[in-house]
């Protein structure tokens, strides 16, 4: 599901001939975690970072209170944060003091857990 919405998102950008490599979906999302979901809340094109208005890519049922339920989104969401504690190289992240994992089944928050270890 992720690959067509993906595959839409790309047929409605404001200038698809523009590539970058640094964003190969030609898109940067924005997303919102509310209560135990995750929403798309913003799309901007790479290049010139316009905006791309949500109603371009989904329906009008499909945005409510201007964001949309990412209920093709599954998988797990893993970020630092905290003090900054250095930068690996062979792994080339930064590391912090504590990570936060997000465990996410058709857009629902299943499970959230930080912890300390990096």
């Amino acid at each position: 599901m992720l690959t067509e919405i993906d595959s839409i998102i790309a047929k409605k950008l404001i200038d698809s001939n523009c590539i970058s490599s640094d964003c190969w979906r030609q898109y940067v999302a924005t997303w919102k975690i509310e209560n135990d979901s995750l929403f798309l809340i913003g799309l901007k094109d790479c290049c010139n970072f316009h905006s791309i208005p949500l109603k371009r890519v989904f329906s009008k049922n499909d945005i409510i209170d201007k964001k949309v339920f990412a209920n093709w989104y599954t998988d797990n969401i893993t970020a630092g944060f905290g003090k900054n504690l250095g930068f690996l190289e062979d792994e080339w992240r930064y590391i912090f003091e504590k990570q936060i994992v997000l465990i996410i089944d058709k857009g629902k928050i299943m499970k959230l857990s930080i912890s300390t270890e990096n």
